[in-house]
């Protein structure tokens, strides 16, 4: 063939195409836009979860000049400096990467025995990714063992800081969001792959005339094949060029070049999909075609088989039983594929399954409807009926659609239920005011807008392992923690008061002491004395008591502060006069009362039987400024009961009754605990490496009656835990209320919106099917219309039978695909949410939110709709002409 041959006959064909291309015009557009749907929000909603995963990361990130927002690593200075700030370096890179940024610190007095270089690690928001964060958390989490190895700790090391843990929840939030990503993702893929098929079936049974035609006047199968393919291949890159530009647009809007740049990485997922979709319109339209009755009738027949549904159904019950059990914390390759495909499979079975119940639906239906005398509902009923194949696609794509915004909507309801309860148990109480210290004066006015109580926080150290510290009033904690009612009791219950210090009496207005005092006159003369005490919340506070001396007596008395009784005595201490450093003031025959007015009520307590405060150069060699002379806490002081979450317990090994020895972190006060229970999460301090107290009971144990050179002092609470107004109780206490969240929440907040997104984007996926479903059913069935116009009908009301009959399909079908995604959701999401939520105690309940039901509804009400005019559009058309096929209903 020459040259010339060939180009004539090149013409002939190129017309061919054009007009096939424009004798289709309506069904090719509308494979265009679902291939535009299809390429467009899922190469869209890829990119934007991924830039939309590292926003959130970097603002889920705790303030780093917080101790949450950090990890220090300390140790004692070497000889040669340089060659130990050259190993800290090089096993904190090793650990860690280019992910973070370490600041070296010297800590004490440089040159003493205190003195401490120190590591501070803060993460380098502008590296971090959703892949190099877990890295980060891997990395935090082995560095200290690793620290402690190497040549840059000398004598051990110790970490502090809370950094750990706040990115070991973002690191799972952000891995549990990644594996279940996939889920709606894969939902719109292949109700956009149905709707493609099924358009391309119907585009090529409406060309089976002319492929009669072309194959009398020659044309080869491989020749229509090759027209197919290329309608296929014009159809596939118009539609997916419109929806990355359309996609690239918005991204473009909402993060400049970095969106650009991301839907551009989606390339491999373009090129896949776009030859997915090409190959399927090619084939469905050249089958349909050659056999299109075969192709209407018995596609879906087939479908929804007996044999078909039973496995479907089968291996389904398995992935959605598999999904439900597998532990939260599994990430393993099949619990990743499980959590992916168990939502896919399970909407594809209720597909099927609602496929195989519409038929036996419908023809009850009819046989009730039969029993009546007028032409509707009966006729459009028994349409239905006769003509299941022929509805049967519209039935899979609406349920389909219905079932994915189903549990789009079941999935960010219960997501954002529970991310409320983890935050609230992350935060602790509504409100927490920032006031140190707690004084019994300020906790009253707290208390006068609402329930109010003490809090006592601090970072411990026990044993190289850095954990939170919470005491709060046991007998509190039902009132301040009102969202967490069975956490509160528990913990209430486990660490009840039981506490050594006498009440005083409800009259009694102060504290006294008394007995006789040795040393210079003058020295004894400015001597102190104070007595701590707690108001009836557990607040400590200290009573200054004025001290009268005569001869060798004295009476140092003080008046109880401003709060709410009864009161209890915690402590009494005496101290040497700041002007008399240097002088010995020995105090002996101790006795202490409580003043009631112008008496005095014994207490029952037995201060000890002499005290002496005394300069460096007495007999022992120690300096005594200041000392106890009675203590609740006595010098046998039981350990303190405390509740650990499971994370503590499993670095320390600890259960409950083992001993736990806290020291806190810059400080010297050390606290006796003994482990009461271990919980998965506690208030204030999440799921990390935490502990809880009663305070009221650590008060008391931070006074031990041992010999010391300064006497030692209770803890004092900064905070206020409350319930009520914010504004009011910062107005009321002057200072700052703030509830903090938990930061690994921000991160899978994106996934139940783009499950939303993807939930109305499969329903315009359906509603583009649909209505190209039912003109081209009402254009097959024009004999129908000639037949019903030769009994009496008139076009309007053939039109409105057939608006009757397509809507109960529609209606039925949107029924069965909610009650189906109601089931499937009630098996599954509580599941695939509390993956996303590290912490979480228990399994969410299921909660959903309609309005992704809602507006799945309205797109698919509104193409059927479009439909209905279309259709009695085209019935007009066929009422008014005679010619048409012989057909009887």
């Amino acid at each position: 063939m020459t040259a010339t041959t060939a180009a004539r006959d090149a013409v002939p064909a190129a017309r061919l195409q054009r007009r096939r291309l424009r004798s289709r015009v309506g069904s090719l557009l509308a494979l265009a836009l679902t291939v535009a749907a299809v390429v467009g929000l899922g190469c869209g909603l890829l990119a934007a979860s991924a830039l939309a995963g590292q926003d959130s990361i970097r603002a889920a990130l705790p303030d780093p000049t917080t101790p949450e927002g950090w990890l220090q690593v300390q140790t004692r200075p070497a000889d040669d400096r340089q060659a130990q700030q050259d190993a800290a370096e090089a096993v904190i890179a090793a650990a860690l990467g280019d992910t973070v940024e370490v600041e070296a610190v010297t800590l004490g007095e440089t040159g003493s025995d205190l003195e401490r270089v120190a590591w501070r690690i803060t993460p380098a928001t502008s590296e971090l990714t959703p892949q190099s964060v877990q890295r980060l958390a891997d990395g935090l989490e082995r560095l200290p063992d690793q620290f402690r190895s190497s040549p840059a700790a000398q004598n051990g090391s110790i970490a502090t800081g809370s950094l750990t843990p706040a990115v070991a929840g973002i690191a799972a939030a952000t891995r549990a969001t990644a594996a279940i990503l996939p889920v709606p993702i894969a939902l719109l893929g292949a109700l956009g792959w149905f709707a493609a098929l099924q358009l391309a079936r119907l585009l090529g049974m409406s060309r089976a005339g002319e492929t009669r035609l072309l194959q009398a006047r020659g044309l080869a199968r491989g020749q229509r094949a090759g027209l197919a393919a290329l309608d296929a291949l014009l159809v596939t890159v118009a539609g997916a060029l419109v929806g990355l530009v359309v996609a690239g647009a918005v991204l473009a809007v909402l993060w400049g070049d970095a969106g650009i740049a991301g839907l551009a990485g989606t390339w491999p997922t373009v090129v896949a999909g776009g030859a997915l979709l090409a190959a399927t319109i090619a084939a469905g339209q050249f089958v349909a075609s050659t056999a299109p009755t075969r192709a209407a009738a018995g596609r879906m027949a087939r479908a929804a088989s007996p044999a078909l549904t039973v496995l479907l159904l089968a291996v389904a019950a398995v992935l959605v039983w598999q999904a439900a059990t597998t532990p939260g914390t599994s990430w393993d390759s099949w619990s990743v594929a499980v959590t992916m495909l168990a939502p896919t499979v399970g909407v594809a079975a209720l597909a099927v399954a609602a496929l195989a119940a519409f038929g036996p639906v419908a023809a009850f239906a009819a046989r009730r409807a039969a029993r009546g005398r007028g032409l509707s509902p009966a006729y459009p009923i028994r349409q239905v009926a006769r003509r299941v194949p022929a509805f049967s696609v519209g039935v899979v794509l609406v349920v389909i659609a219905m079932a994915g915004a189903t549990l789009a909507g079941a999935y960010g309801a219960t997501w954002s239920t529970a991310t409320t309860q983890s935050q609230r148990l992350a935060a602790g109480a509504p409100l927490r005011a920032s006031v140190d210290p707690v004084t019994p004066a300020a906790l009253e006015q707290a208390t006068a807008l609402g329930p109010a109580a003490p809090a006592y926080t601090a970072s411990v150290v026990t044993g190289e392992v850095g954990a939170s510290l919470i005491a709060v009033p046991a007998d509190l904690l039902p009132a301040v923690l009102p969202d967490l009612p069975a956490l509160a009791a528990s913990l209430a219950t486990t660490l009840a008061d039981d506490l050594r210090g006498p009440m005083l009496p409800d009259e009694a207005t102060g504290v006294r002491l008394t007995g006789t005092i040795a040393g210079d006159p003058d020295a004894a003369a400015a001597a102190t004395a104070l007595a701590w005490v707690m108001d009836a919340a557990g607040t400590p506070a200290s009573i200054p008591l004025v001290l009268e001396t005569q001869d060798r007596t004295f009476t140092a008395t003080g008046e109880l502060p401003g709060g709410i009784g009864p009161w209890r005595l915690t402590a009494v201490e005496v101290a040497r006069g700041n002007a008399y450093p240097w002088d010995r003031v020995a105090f002996m025959d101790l006795r202490i009362v409580a003043v009631t007015g112008a008496s005095e009520a014994d207490l029952g307590i037995t201060p000890v039987s002499a005290a002496t405060v005394h300069p460096p150069n007495a007999a022992d060699g120690a300096a005594v400024r200041s000392a106890l002379v009675w203590s609740a806490a006595g010098t046998d002081a039981p350990r303190v009961p405390a509740v650990i979450t499971e994370s503590l317990a499993e670095q320390l090994a600890l259960a409950p009754g083992d001993d736990l020895d806290l020291r806190v972190d810059g400080g010297g006060r050390h606290f006796a605990a003994v482990v009461a229970d271990v919980v998965p999460a506690l208030p204030g301090i999440g799921s990390g490496s935490g502990v809880f107290a009663s305070l009221p009971t650590l008060v008391e144990a931070g006074t031990p009656l041992e010999p010391a050179d300064v006497a030692p002092s209770p803890p004092l609470p900064g905070e206020v835990w409350a319930v009520g107004d914010a504004t009011a109780l910062a107005e009321a206490l002057d200072a700052p209320v703030t509830v903090p969240d938990d930061p690994a929440q921000a991160v899978a907040g994106e996934l139940a919106e783009l499950w939303r997104v993807a939930a109305i984007g499969g329903a315009a996926l359906t509603g583009v099917a649909l209505v190209a479903l039912l003109w081209s059913l009402t254009r097959r069935r024009g004999g129908e219309v000639l037949v019903l116009r030769t009994l009496g009908l008139a076009p309007r009301a053939i039109a409105r039978l057939r608006t009757i009959e397509s809507g109960m399909v529609v209606l039925l079908s949107v029924v069965l695909g909610v009650a189906g995604g109601l089931g499937l959701a009630a098996l599954l999401i509580p599941r695939l949410a509390a993956r996303t939520m590290p912490g979480e105690q228990a399994t969410p309940a299921l909660a959903v939110d309609p309005m992704p039901v809602v507006l799945a509804a309205l797109v698919l009400l509104t193409a059927f709709a479009i439909a209905a005019a279309g259709m009695t559009a085209v019935v007009r058309v066929q009422g008014a002409t005679t010619r048409v096929e012989e057909a009887a209903p």
